[in-house]
This record gives structure tokens, C-alpha cells and sequence, in this order.
């Protein structure tokens, strides 16, 4: 079945690709933009057993969670982003307020973490009590970083204007390797036993561990949606937002699906020059 959906992909691409040659604009460079800002993924459950999933040594850590009670799952891995994207102008199809771009990019997820945290206390702020304040807590953290491939096309509105607004459908594979899971297990007391007797004191142990994760592929549809702010001629800062949903397979383990977003800013160079006044042409 997975032959079969890339062999018509390739033909819907190849096909796609004869028709747009015909066009004498197609595919024509344009500019280059770079984006800095954070993508995240969402999920619909996240637990210790999500965790050992993509874990490659997930018996030899800490999955006691006796008296213990979920305390922090986010159910989502943010990270950095970092990418920057090559722009092309596209047939306009007959509407000239709506212009087409092309654009295909590479970008990175950097620092992308997962959290589930347990914990177990209880307190007694009263420190020459014989009842004591105990608190522990379990925190998996599971770190990737990302690289992505993306190819989008947007329709902009006002593309010679001091503003332009834009949208349209975008697309990226991705995989991230050499991952790694933190676990962070610490315990507080506050008291401590000297001779036969408990005094006031102030225990806290803390212990780290790292285990080998596994690989993760993705693949994700999202909407972009942005607008472009004229700076000079031929520079305009942007905002954008993205918004979709996505499939991830980690390397000998199951397919699952989750919600994607990202937001960035960013700087967008333009081979065309833009001849509209903008305030900061005045300052030059």
C-alpha cells in the first residue's frame, strides 16, 4: 500500500511539474526568508509508557510509580525553532489579487522536550514534629531535535504593499536522532535521625540518569497563515502562524497521531524591489 501512494505521488508531482513548465513564470526565485520561534506538537495522551516507547533501554530506568499520582503532563513537546526558506513565484491562474508563492525550506526543532512528572508527599511544616514532610518525585524528560523539510504554498494579498497578508497549505518530513531521556528522581525529608531521636534538618537528595531514545519520523499537513510588514525596498519582517495536525512512527515502535503548531518571526529579503513608502525609509 505504502508503494502504491508513492508511486502516485510521484506521478501527481511529475504530471504537476510538465503542466507548470508550460508556464513561463513558474518556479522563478524571488527572495529568501528566515524564521526564529517555537514549534510544538500535541497529543492526545501522554504517560510513562509513551515515555518507554521511545526509549531503546526502557527496562533498565525507574517505572515504580507505587503511591505515586500524575502531577505534570503537558501532553505536548515544544522546542526552538530555527529555518529559512526559499521563495518562488507561481502561475497566477487569471486572479491577479491573490499571488501565488511557492516556497521549500529546511528548518530545525531544537531542544524539543516531552515531560511527565509523579510525585508523592506529604506535609508537615512543623519541623520538631514527630510526623515529618516527605516529598519525591519522578520527572521524565524525553529530548529531541528535530530536522524538517517543508514545501508550502501561500496566496498573498497586497504584495507590493506596506503590508501583506497571506495564506494557504503546507507540508514537511522530519526525523530526529540521537535522542536521549532525562530522568529525574528527587526525594526531600525534613527531618534527620541522629542517635535515637528525629531533629529538625533539612534532607534533599537529587539523582539524574540518561538513557538512549529511540528515532522518530513525521510527517505533517498544517495551514500557514502570516502577514509581511515593508521595513526597505527590498526587506519586510514577518509573523507567521501554523496550525495542523501530523503522523509520527518511532523507529520499532507504533504510528500515532497528533495536533501541530508553530509560531515565528522573522526577516523576508526580496529580489523585487518594493517602491512603496514605508516610515522606516526615513530614517535613512
Amino acid at each position: 500500500m505504502k508503494k502504491v501512494i508513492l508511486t502516485l505521488a510521484i506521478l501527481a508531482f511529475l504530471s504537476g511539474f510538465s503542466f507548470a513548465q508550460e508556464q513561463t513564470s513558474f518556479l522563478k526565485l524571488k527572495g529568501i526568508k528566515g524564521d526564529l520561534g517555537l514549534s510544538w506538537d500535541r497529543y492526545q495522551n501522554m504517560s510513562l509508557d509513551w515515555m518507554k516507547a521511545r526509549t531503546a533501554q526502557d527496562g533498565a530506568f525507574t517505572d515504580d510509580l507505587r503511591n505515586m499520582e500524575e502531577s505534570e503532563i503537558f501532553y505536548s513537546s515544544l522546542g526552538g525553532n530555527i529555518g529559512t526558506q526559499l521563495l518562488f513565484t507561481a502561475p497566477s491562474l487569471g486572479n491577479e489579487k491573490f499571488i501565488p508563492e511557492v516556497r521549500l525550506g529546511l528548518s530545525m526543532t531544537l531542544g524539543k522536550e516531552a515531560i511527565v512528572d509523579y510525585t508523592n508527599s506529604s506535609f508537615n511544616f512543623d519541623p520538631y514534629s514527630t510526623s515529618s514532610t516527605d516529598y519525591n518525585s519522578l520527572m521524565y524528560c524525553f529530548v529531541e531535535n528535530e530536522t524538517r523539510v517543508n514545501a508550502e504554498v501561500v496566496w498573498r494579498v497586497g504584495d507590493q504593499k506596506k503590508v501583506t497578508f497571506y495564506g494557504g497549505l503546507g507540508t514537511n518530513i522530519s526525523a530526529s536522532f540521537d535522542n536521549d531521556l532525562f530522568v529525574f528522581d528527587d526525594y526531600y525529608n525534613n527531618r534527620t535521625f541522629a542517635g535515637n531521636n528525629f531533629e529538625a534538618g533539612n534532607g534533599f537528595n537529587s539523582t539524574e540518569s540518561v538513557f538512549k531514545g529511540k528515532s522518530v519520523f513525521y510527517q505533517r499537513l498544517y495551514i500557514p497563515i502570516g502577514l509581511d510588514l515593508k521595513m526597505f525596498k527590498h526587506l519586510q519582517g514577518t509573523i507567521e502562524y501554523k496550525l495542523g495536525g501530523g503522523l509520527e512512527e518511532v523507529v520499532g515502535g507504533a504510528v500515532s497521531t497528533f495536533r501541530t503548531g508553530e509560531f515565528n518571526f522573522g526577516m523576508r529579503l526580496n529580489i523585487a524591489q518594493n517602491n512603496t513608502t514605508s516610515i522606516l525609509d526615513y530614517l535613512r
